[in-house]
Parts: C-alpha cells; structure tokens; sequence
C-alpha cells in the first residue's frame, strides 16, 4: 500500500514538474501548479518550523536544533531546486 501511495505521489508531483517546464502549455495551466508546488513546499518547511520551535519551548534543545539544522538544508535545497527549475 504505501509502495501505491509513494508511486502515485511521484507520478503526480514529476507530471505537475513536466508542465510548469514546458513552454507549449498555456499560462495558465503553468503558474497555478508552479504556486500549487511553491505552496507544498513551504508548508513542510513551516512544519518543521513549527516542530522546531514546540521542541524549544518543551526545553529539548538539542532536538530542536536538529529539527532547525534539517529545516534550513531543506530549505537550501529548495532554493536550489527552484532556481534550476525556473533556469530551465
């Protein structure tokens, strides 16, 4: 189940990365879905943003920097995949 699940999540995210890089599909298809990708992104930044920062506050320090070191290489990571998607 979770290989279906893993397998369908991938197929639909590489789709939706296809379009927004395919210049023959109308605007307005691309920058809904180039939003939709920014939006899912950010969101599991703000999770780990706000797991972080419920660690800190419970005094669990070390767990709460590893949750901000794991938080700021996805979010390098992000930066990095979107300037060489929009490079494209």
């Amino acid at each position: 189940m979770d290989f279906l699940v893993e397998l369908i999540g991938e197929i639909f995210l590489e789709g939706i990365l296809e379009v927004i890089r395919n210049k023959k599909i109308s605007k307005w298809i691309r920058y809904p879905l180039f939003i939709f990708i920014n939006a899912l992104y950010l969101v599991i930044l703000g999770i780990f943003l706000i797991i972080s920062i419920k660690l800190f506050t419970k005094k669990e320090i070390l767990g709460g920097v590893v949750m901000l070191f794991i938080l700021f290489l996805l979010l390098i990571l992000y930066i990095c995949f979107f300037r060489k998607l929009l490079k494209k």
